[in-house]
Order: C-alpha cells, then structure tokens, then sequence
C-alpha cells in the first residue's frame, strides 16, 4: 500500500467510496482544476485498487489551522493500518499548522479512537449537530 494525492482519473472510485452528501461535495472540491489549499485528496492504493480517502486542508480565514476534513476506509479492508496511513499522511503534510482540527459524529467511536491514537485530543462535543440523536465531536492536534 501507498498512499499519493487523489489524481483526477481515480475519480469513479473515489465517489463510489465516499458516497454522496457532504462527502461528495468535499471530494469534488478536492479534484477541482486548480487545487486548492482548502481542500486536498489522499489515496490509499494498493495497485490500481483505491483502498481509502482522507480529505484535508488549510482553514481559510484562520491563522496557521489546518483541518481534517473526511476520512474513508473502504469496508473489506479496515482495521489494518489504512486510516492511521492516510491520517498520520495528511498530518505530515498539514506540519507547519499550530492545530489541526476534525470533527467526529458521535456515532463513530472508531473514528475517534483513530483520531486519539494518532495524537489528536478531544476539545469538546455540540449536542445533537447532525441529528437529533447524533452530536459532533471536536479534535484537535497541536504543534509540539
């Protein structure tokens, strides 16, 4: 496995990945022509088999935070080290950041745990932000 920035052709398989809402959006933002810093793709590959997506970027508007924006693992292949890659991979490139910021629903603890095994802290939760019964989870990684 190694990961590269997401390439236009790797489109078709990348939307199937992520699906469509606001992942969707933010993976079009990714491919847009010319990239952006607000919204860069990563590729977890294994040959030509795209295995996982993490989106991330610099905070428009804020002094020295980046944000890490989304995170996929495709189904068949998770718990082996694919997220930790493609998280600790953004962060390396997000480095000269003061913080890097992501938000977490709730409802997905494994994410969370990710976030905390990769140097990420827990600054707070907002109640019931996508849903009802679903809140988000603010983490933060700082510099140093």
């Amino acid at each position: 496995m190694w990961i590269a920035r997401l390439a236009p052709e790797q489109r078709e398989a990348a939307r199937r990945l992520a699906g469509g809402g606001r992942p969707g959006e933010l993976l079009e933002r990714a491919l847009a022509q010319p990239p952006t810093r607000e919204c860069i793709g990563l590729a977890a590959l294994d040959g030509d088999d795209l295995l996982g997506l993490a989106l991330y970027g610099e905070v428009a508007g804020a002094s020295g935070t980046g944000a890490l924006l989304w995170l996929v693992v495709a189904e068949g292949v998770r718990r082996r080290g694919i997220g930790t890659a493609l998280v600790a991979d953004a962060v390396a490139r997000l480095s000269e950041m003061r913080l890097i910021v992501a938000e977490v629903p709730t409802a997905v603890p494994a994410a969370a745990g990710l976030l905390a095994r990769c140097g990420f802290g827990r600054e707070g939760e907002v109640k019931q932000f996508y849903s009802e019964g679903e809140g988000m989870e603010i983490w933060v990684r700082r510099a140093g």
